[in-house]
């Protein structure tokens, strides 16, 4: 079931909520895996979701940095755009005015393949990482759409990521990510890739780092309720 900016405003109880020092204060999403956010796109979605941004043109104004020489390409691309944009819709669906940044960040990580994940599209956070702490003043919350089965991470990369994010996080930068799509693991595909094999609950990485905040999908009002996967989880 879809939802709109508006319907979330109002389930979190900011709809009349005015930011005092919008300026002073900076949200920031991360892009992986050639994603971008698209401008043209997040301006049509505004124009239906949220007129008042359409109207301040944010869809135009918000900042890109590109990492590592990764490129921000605005022509229309339906795989480059799809989650950068779904990103940047909700982001600034729900935080407008307060400023946004996205980070365009090229390359993948180390890799250990498992049952589910036979293919490297694991994340760079480390170069990312590199990037925004050298950083004087960075956004005060950042969140990353993006998780990995945490087993397909090489123990040490993890290690050196989370402690990055711990370093976020003792400058006073929230610091979230999705909890995965897959919940504890893909029905059928839980098994571990410890050369032994055997079935397991499958945590999610970076989620699983002690550093960040876990945010999973919800469904439905009263109550809410954790999203379902009929058939997709162990």
């Amino acid at each position: 079931m879809a939802i709109s900016a508006l319907c979330l405003r109002v389930l979190y109880g900011t709809l009349n909520y005015v930011p005092q020092v919008a300026e002073k204060q900076e949200v920031a999403l991360v892009n992986y895996l050639g994603q971008v956010s698209n401008r043209s796109d997040i301006q049509r979605y505004f124009e239906r979701y949220r007129p008042d941004a359409a109207k301040a043109s944010v869809a135009y104004t918000f900042r890109t940095e590109t990492v590592a020489e990764r490129d921000d390409q605005q022509t229309p691309n339906v795989t480059k755009g799809r989650e950068g944009n779904l990103d940047a819709d909700a982001v600034l669906g729900i935080g407008f005015p307060i400023p946004l940044v996205t980070y365009n960040v090229r390359g993948r990580a180390p890799f250990n393949a498992s049952t589910f994940t036979t293919k490297n599209t694991n994340e760079p956070h480390s170069t990312w990482l590199q990037y925004v702490l050298a950083k004087p003043n960075p956004p005060q919350v950042i969140t990353t759409s993006y998780a990995d089965e945490e087993q397909s991470v090489p123990y040490a990369y993890a290690k050196c990521v989370c402690e990055g994010f711990a370093e976020l996080g003792a400058r006073r930068v929230s610091v979230l990510f999705g909890s995965s799509d897959e919940g504890v693991g893909r029905n059928g595909f839980c098994t571990k890739n410890d050369g032994v094999g055997g079935e397991a609950f499958l945590p999610s990485s970076p989620a699983s780092c002690l550093h960040v905040a876990a945010v999973g999908s919800t469904r439905s009002f009263n109550p809410e309720l954790a999203r379902l996967m009929l058939g997709r989880v162990c």
